[in-house]
């Protein structure tokens, strides 16, 4: 009985750096397959409790300010996807704490 190929998500974390562009460019040279789908996720950091006492209003635009970097990451990854010829992929991008 032949096999069934299985369908494999690819999960990448982007951001600006050169290095989310290498790991991109390393991942289709030597883990992608085609039939795959990647999702490129992007971590907003969060400000720490320093920033929050400087009122509300501050840290919306702060966050708003952020997550638009953030968008303009997700779709620089999404033509750069796109150059390699795959549209089964999505951007993720959600709010966490800075590590540690």
């Amino acid at each position: 009985m032949a096999e069934a190929s299985k369908k494999v998500i690819g999960l990448l974390a982007i951001d600006p750096s050169k290095q989310a562009e290498a790991a991109l460019h390393y991942y289709f040279n030597h883990i992608h397959r085609e039939g795959n789908q990647l999702i490129l996720m992007h971590v907003i950091d969060l400000p720490d409790e320093a920033h929050l006492m400087d009122g509300d209003m501050a840290m919306a635009g702060q966050l708003q300010g952020k997550r638009e970097k953030a968008q303009e990451v997700g779709e620089k990854f999404v033509d750069l996807v796109r150059e390699r010829g795959v549209y089964d992929s999505k951007v993720h991008i959600t709010n966490g704490l800075k590590p540690g």
